[in-house]
């Protein structure tokens, strides 16, 4: 059966990413294995942050999710970032014990002092001390593994509106130099403590004064706030290396062959928009390699199918068009405002396949946000190759197809949503009812004065 299925797979996904509109029947198979979406239980800030972000400071919210295997990998992020965190844990179903999972987190002095933990659990939930992977109820993780359910529920929880949006198991570069000063929650005055955060946000805030002068942001001023920023992520060739810490180190070893776009070895569309070697060619023309550079500029990049970066997004930030409105009677309402914002990641794409795709693709097929590419110095690393099956299982292959099904039912959601949209946008001039059409003068003041 799974060898049939397994065939299916690879026909089915290259047509997925070769031909995706002439796309036609897919097999019965996926749908008499159909496992479909779960409303999961969310608790919201199962733990909150003891130190809260200083009023009117632009914090960057690093947002992930994660579960209690991943715990050394949230811990190692709240010591480098000593900022704002915000993450969904998962707890498994029969394998993990809910309060004994998320009491691991929040015993933690870092995650105590910086990160809000949120709950995600299956609404059937039950823990079995005992439970082998093979027993009932015990789920396959990476079939069905609640991905953008996890990611929604992090996001939801972002203090602010900066997010940095990553997976857990990368490592931020380079790392902060000295922590003199710091007490055991890792930060010295209430959130500014001098880790990733801080360096990350001011080179954000540079970078963006650099955007800011774009000339064709003066027709399209939004873009500075909607556009989603992106961190160039890589991967190792073997787990075993030495991680580069800063961009001399990320240039040679990317040089010699040791490191690669993230999960290039699988999917080289993936990451192939960042353009990688230009991010390194920049840092090659510009000195100091420092978070202070101001040498190095951000660039544009074109968003490309299967695209799914990791980076920065305002989660507030907002597309203002101004549409037609052809069904209004009167001249006065022949145009109405219509914001666009930040997307939800689709629920219905559970377990391995299509996931992050699908909210990038309506980020830009849809909403036409722009790509835009931070200058050096910071770049994410993976030691090792991205995870992939190398053995997968039955329930892997019908979830991995039926998320290839759902994908194509979603761009045809997409198309659907937005091109009307799109097709009424006028000017936006055309919007400002208050040049279009002067308010009427205020009336005659009536005479106060009692009749006699």
């Amino acid at each position: 059966m799974w060898i049939a299925l397994w065939a299916i797979l690879v026909l089915t996904t290259h047509h997925v990413a070769a031909h995706m509109d002439d796309w036609e029947d897919l097999p019965d198979l996926a749908k008499e294995h159909e496992l479909k979406p779960v409303d999961y239980s969310i608790t919201y800030r199962w733990h909150s942050a003891t130190i809260r972000p200083k009023r009117g400071m632009p914090n960057i919210t690093l947002v992930a999710h994660a579960t209690v295997d991943r715990l050394a990998h949230v811990v190692r992020w709240c010591e480098q970032w000593r900022g704002p965190m915000s993450i969904s844990v998962f707890a498994r179903p029969m394998v993990d014990d809910a309060g004994a999972i998320m009491g691991a987190f929040a015993v933690d002095p870092c995650l105590k002092a910086h990160a809000d933990l949120h709950l995600v659990m299956h609404p059937d939930h039950q823990y079995n001390p005992r439970a082998s992977k093979h027993e009932e109820g015990v789920l396959e993780m990476i079939a069905h593994y609640p991905f953008n359910t996890q990611r929604n529920v992090a996001l939801d929880g972002c203090v602010g509106d900066l997010a940095l949006l990553i997976d857990i198991d990368f490592h931020l570069m380079p790392l902060p130099m000295g922590n003199e000063g710091t007490d055991s929650s890792g930060s010295s005055d209430g959130g500014d403590g001098g880790g990733t955060e801080a360096l990350l946000r001011a080179h954000f805030e540079r970078q963006r004064k650099i955007v800011s002068r774009w000339s064709f942001l003066q027709s399209e001023p939004h873009v500075l706030n909607t556009a989603f920023y992106v961190i160039p992520a890589v991967e190792t060739v073997v787990k075993s290396m030495t991680l580069p810490a800063t961009m001399q180190e990320l240039s040679s070893i990317v040089g010699s062959h040791g490191a690669c776009p993230f999960y290039g070895h699988h999917c080289k569309h993936c990451h192939r928009p960042t353009n990688l070697n230009r991010f390194l060619k920049i840092a090659s023309s510009s000195t100091p390699l420092s978070p202070s550079d101001e040498n190095g500029s951000p660039y544009l990049v074109d968003y490309e199918h299967g695209y799914e970066p990791y980076g920065i997004v305002n989660k507030s930030g907002r597309i203002p068009l101004c549409l037609a409105n052809p069904t209004s009677p009167t001249t006065r309402h022949a145009f109405k405002k219509h914001d666009l914002t930040l997307p939800r990641y689709r629920k219905e794409f559970v377990g391995r396949g299509k996931d992050k795709v699908s909210f990038f693709y309506e980020l830009s097929a849809g909403q036409k946000r722009a790509f835009i590419v931070l200058a050096p110095p910071f770049f994410l690393v993976h030691a090792g190759r991205g995870d992939h099956p190398s053995n997968p299982g039955e329930e892997y292959l019908v979830r991995v197809l039926q998320n290839n099904i759902r994908y194509r039912e979603f761009r045809q959601y997409v198309e659907k949503k937005y091109d009307p949209i799109w097709e009424q946008v006028r000017p936006a001039h055309q919007c400002d009812f208050n040049l279009l059409y002067p308010p009427p003068p205020p009336p005659p003041e009536e005479d106060d004065d009692d009749e006699l």
